[in-house]
């Protein structure tokens, strides 16, 4: 049987006691962000806008339509662009988890189908301008 020491984790210059000093140099960052949006409060379009303008931290002068809610989605790596407060690094995504879907596609088909068609858009959009895509859609029964 091999040879077992055990090791004093508050021993000075033991690795386990660096890494227990230090937590944050072991942890890798966060690189995608889940947002999850439950879709039982969406009933129409004004509280589409509403559930995602809050979610999300658009600006006051959000145009709440779905243009507005394009421009506030491609800039999801651009902080600086001030349209909203979720923010992830160049190369990463914005997850929208969809709660509810089932029942809300049923009951909002348009609104639904807007999602789908606008988040695409986004993503279109980022590729045209030579950009990486910023957004995934992850949807819940």
């Amino acid at each position: 049987m091999p040879n077992q020491t055990a090791v004093d984790p508050t021993a000075c210059g033991s690795d386990t006691a660096s890494l227990a000093a230090e937590p944050q140099a072991v942890r890798r960052p966060v690189k995608n962000v889940i947002v999850p949006i439950d879709a039982r409060k969406i009933t129409d379009e004004k509280s589409f806008h509403a559930v995602f303008a809050e979610a999300f931290g658009f600006p006051t002068y959000y145009g709440k339509n779905m243009n507005a809610w394009v421009d506030c989605m491609t800039s999801l790596d651009v902080p600086d662009d001030g349209m909203s407060k979720i923010h992830v690094e160049p190369g990463h995504v914005v997850i929208i988890q969809l709660d509810n879907v089932k029942d809300f596609a049923a009951r909002c088909p348009k609104i639904y189908a807007d999602l789908i068609e606008c988040s695409s858009f986004v993503n279109w959009r980022r590729i045209d301008q030579g950009h990486e895509p910023v957004l995934a859609l992850s949807f819940a029964s």
